[in-house]
């Protein structure tokens, strides 16, 4: 069976504590807070639009599916991290109800490049944090056969 893995096509902002506490705000951001969000390699600076296709891209081309054993149902795993003020990826967490998933998903962020990171309207360098819903639905496989339709004598 082969499986097809689905991204969401939307980064959620992750709203961490910073908001109330005003020390943590030059520690992280999230992503709807941020003046200039991080700019993924190869994407034009804080093109938003050309960081959520490049993460989603490279997490769909790099997903191992043999890792994943035999899942049978949709699954979802909802990964938290962050682009630190040096462009870095940090502080990944996976949450599933399936370990494996969460396994994969955190080994798939982990390994995406370095980053320019987000930027405040004043230019300061600043950690930005993402939350991405990663859906896995395996495919069903069709049957060959399709309907069949009763014979004649059947009718009677």
């Amino acid at each position: 069976m082969k499986n097809i893995f689905l991204l969401s096509a939307l980064f959620v902002a992750t709203f961490a504590m910073a908001q109330n506490n005003p020390a943590m705000v030059d520690q992280e951001i999230g992503f709807t807070q941020v003046d200039n969000a991080p700019t993924y390699p190869g994407c034009d600076n804080h093109d938003k639009d050309c960081f959520t296709q490049s993460v989603s891209k490279a997490v769909t081309d790099n997903l191992k599916t043999s890792s994943l054993g035999n899942i049978t149902t949709r699954q979802k795993v909802v990964v938290t991290f962050t682009i630190s003020a040096d462009g870095n990826i940090e502080n990944v967490i996976a949450n599933s109800t399936n370990k494996m998933l969460e396994a994969e998903a955190t080994r798939l962020i982990s390994e995406l490049p370095q980053m320019s990171p987000g930027t405040l309207k004043d230019g300061k360098k600043v950690a930005v944090t993402y939350t991405l819903p990663i859906v896995y639905a395996p495919t069903v496989k069709k049957s060959a056969i399709g309907i069949i339709q009763p014979s004649s004598s059947q009718n009677n």
